[in-house]
């Protein structure tokens, strides 16, 4: 798994349900939610291990996810991008990361189920799904595999990529079990 992207699923603690398998696209799946929309998720949450992330809300859809590493006998700040989006009335956070500044980057995708005040329920992108449409030539990209991992990278146009995330297959393409699942304990904007 590419770095900044264990370094966010570390954040969600999710390495022991998950593993290290990963779906990544070059495009943002979507299109951006209002300002107003996205700056309601802000506040700082808790992971389902009591770990907090805070998310802040920066300009237009974009969020600012911090959260504290412990690396090499010292605390590290890590925080990375966060563009909230919406396709076919189902909404998406996509968090962007570059592994080295000559990186382009890329974005991984989660799907947001269900987003109350206080509670926030992502699902992660089902890895056999996208595998078996870059192998079938359904969408662009290429399938890395090791050992018991594999990383598929989504080259397909935006628009290729929008339409294959279908609403009738949003349930197939994102996986409900396992889910992330945060609770806000702090809000940074009046309700």
């Amino acid at each position: 798994m590419r770095s900044t992207t264990k370094a966010f699923v570390s954040c969600l603690l999710l390495l022991g349900v998950v593993g290290c398998s990963s779906v990544v696209s070059i495009h943002p799946l979507g299109e951006p939610v209002s300002a107003n929309r996205a700056k309601r998720l802000e506040g700082v949450w808790l992971t389902s291990e009591g770990d907090p992330c805070h998310l802040r809300h920066l300009d237009k859809n974009e969020l600012r996810l911090g959260w504290v590493q412990w690396e090499e006998k010292k605390f590290k700040m890590a925080e990375l991008s966060v563009f909230v989006t919406t396709d076919d009335g189902q909404q998406y956070l996509n968090v962007f990361a570059k592994e080295v500044e000559q990186d382009e980057g890329h974005y991984s995708i989660f799907r947001l189920v269900n987003d109350d005040k206080n509670l926030m329920v992502l699902t992660l992108p089902n890895v056999d799904v996208f595998e078996k449409a870059v192998n079938d030539g359904e969408l662009a990209g290429k399938v890395e595999k090791k050992r018991n991992t594999k990383h598929v990278t989504l080259n397909s146009s935006k628009q290729e990529i929008d339409d294959f995330v279908h609403p009738d297959q949003v349930a197939q393409q994102f996986e409900i079990d396992p889910s992330l699942i945060l609770r806000r304990i702090k809000f940074f904007h009046d309700e």
